[in-house]
């Protein structure tokens, strides 16, 4: 599967390797990989005043993940991990996420499909409005 980058991204964090993200390679393992997109995407989300359970009245369902890795990352490194907005449809979002090292050298890249859904009522949601507002920036 290719990933799109696309042209702006619309959020920018930094996360610190700890050890627990070291696999027996010395290297971060493949599964932190998975945690960092988690944490990245929690932290957008709070930057815009929502969580994963609550986008102005659902939550969201991680429907696929795709990661391309580019470089090793070690114990002690900080990445810059930055957010796009790809595919917008009536019910989901594809979020792109680049992963940089101190160097700028891209280290990863991923998506991930998002699909709204209403916790409560166990259907799927329209796509809150504030991702359109996001494209328009």
């Amino acid at each position: 599967m290719d990933i799109i980058i696309p042209e702006k991204f619309v959020y920018e964090t930094k996360l610190d390797i700890h050890i627990a993200y070291i696999n027996y390679g010395d290297h971060l393992g493949n599964d932190s990989f998975v945690v960092l997109l988690h944490e990245a995407r929690i932290r957008f989300l709070n930057s815009l005043g929502y969580t994963e359970r609550n986008l102005g009245g659902c939550g969201l369902i991680v429907k696929d993940l795709c990661i391309h890795y580019k470089k090793q990352v070690f114990h002690g490194d900080c990445l810059t991990v930055k957010i796009g907005i790809n595919t917008l449809s009536k019910a989901s979002v594809e979020l792109v996420y680049v992963g940089q090292n101190r160097e700028g050298q891209n280290v990863f890249e991923a998506t991930t499909t998002i699909v709204f859904f209403d916790y409560e009522q166990k259907k799927i949601m329209k796509t809150p409005s504030f991702f359109n507002e996001l494209l328009i920036k």
